[in-house]
């Protein structure tokens, strides 16, 4: 099974390999001038509208018998003024499967953290999987109109560890 995930790197591949393989043939004077500015604008990455400036301050994972795995989610908006209307959303997966995801669109206000609590109710002992299924978690943002940006993501021993740290 292809997982959104999956398909949204290997895009990312193909279009790498693609923009390397179009940079081939002879320069001429006027492109031999612009060559330095090309590659700093190449070395960069991509950047998604109002994500760039969302930092991951801090998660907290608590895991209940009926509850399941929530996650409390803190992000940091960096800009100096307004607010990013932001869908947050939470993935667990098992290997290549996706086994649980919870989102909500927040507002997240210019240099104030935001803390928004997730839960995947798939992911328990009532369940037909439990934490010990977990492989990895990952945090997904994506602006109105814009495409999904990982914040960031844990392993399933990283979220486990934290969870026997409490």
């Amino acid at each position: 099974m292809v997982s959104r995930r999956n398909v949204l790197r290997d895009i990312g591949v193909v279009g790498g390999i693609t923009a390397v393989a179009g940079c081939g043939g002879q320069e001429s004077e006027a492109d031999a001038q612009t060559e330095p500015e090309q590659e700093e604008q190449e070395n960069e990455e991509p950047v998604v509208e109002g994500l760039e400036q969302v930092d991951l301050a801090f998660v907290d994972f608590r895991y209940g018998f009926s509850s399941g795995l929530t996650a409390r989610v803190n992000l940091r908006y960096q800009a100096d003024s307004g607010s990013a209307r932001t869908n947050v959303r939470i993935e667990a997966y098992d290997g290549d499967l996706l086994i649980g995801d919870s989102s909500v669109w927040e507002d997240l206000g210019a240099g104030l953290t935001t803390e928004i609590e997730l839960i995947i109710e798939e992911l328990g002992p009532l369940e037909d999987r439990d934490i010990d299924d977990l492989t990895e978690f990952v945090i997904v943002g994506r602006r109105e109109g814009g495409e999904d940006t990982e914040i960031g993501s844990f392993t399933g021993d990283e979220v486990r560890a934290r969870l026997e740290d409490q």
